[in-house]
């Protein structure tokens, strides 16, 4: 974990340097660290307004410092970053994705999924694309449960793609008067 901030600090610390900096001048510094961490970090400084990226070339993005950069409003930015990422810290995606799934309130009986005992399977087809599977023991609710997950699932970082699937759902048959 450490190791991870080094890297962001020692980004954070070049665009301090420069009043410009490209991938190219940065690995030429510090090869060690991945050109996806570089670009990353200065993606989510870039939407917060500390940096601007400019396309010169066809894979040549050159980032500026804004008069809003300070390496404090920097560390700050990406602290922040990092709690909504638990994954990248903690286990993997899909375990994420899963404690979040099993932590899914239903509304017509008040429990969690873990609670109720629901089997939910998740798998990361590609990086960022999931497939969750849950198969509830019996809910009326089973399709608004699947627009929960979502939702939920949505809402944690790196995810660009969900599919979630009911198994074994019996639809609510109307009555037959």
């Amino acid at each position: 974990m450490r190791k991870r901030r080094t890297r962001y600090e020692k980004i954070i610390r070049f665009v301090q340097e420069k009043p410009s900096v490209t991938l190219e001048a940065f690995l030429g510094k510090y090869p060690e660290i991945p050109s996806s961490t570089y670009r990353s970090t200065l993606s989510a400084l870039n939407r917060h307004g500390l940096l601007e990226k400019n396309q010169k070339a066809k894979r040549k993005t050159v980032y500026h410092k804004t008069n809003r950069f300070t390496i404090e409003r920097a560390i700050e930015t990406l602290r922040t970053a990092n709690k909504k990422c638990k994954h990248r810290e903690t286990i993997n995606l899909e375990e994420t994705v899963r404690e979040a799934v099993r932590n899914i309130v239903d509304p017509a009986t008040n429990l969690t999924f873990a609670q109720m005992q629901i089997e939910v399977e998740v798998r990361e087809k590609e990086s960022g694309f999931v497939e969750i599977d849950f198969t509830p023991v019996f809910c009326p609710m089973a399709t608004e449960l699947s627009a929960y997950i979502k939702n939920v699932t949505s809402q944690i970082c790196d995810i660009r793609e969900i599919s979630v699937c009911c198994r074994g759902h019996m639809p609510r048959i109307g009555n037959t008067k």
